[in-house]
């Protein structure tokens, strides 16, 4: 991949970890198929949707985890 590749698959996956730290953070439903626009560009839109999609549930449980301090509940 090229650089500007690289960083759109990047941004999808800190968006979306984010995006749901900020949803669980306000008991906010979160749906991760409404993905936002990133670029007009297909090819950097198809890497941003492919980074936003490889983001585990692990991961965003440990981000959620740490953005509530460690604090289970």
């Amino acid at each position: 991949m090229g650089r500007n590749a690289d960083w759109s698959f990047d941004k999808g996956q800190a968006k979306r970890i984010k995006a749901e730290v900020d949803a669980a953070m306000h008991n906010m439903p979160f749906n991760p198929n409404e993905i936002p626009l990133h670029s007009h560009d297909g090819t950097l839109q198809s890497f941003f949707t492919k980074g936003w999609h490889s983001v585990s549930p692990v991961e965003i449980a440990k981000a959620v985890f740490a953005a509530k301090g460690g604090q289970c509940g």
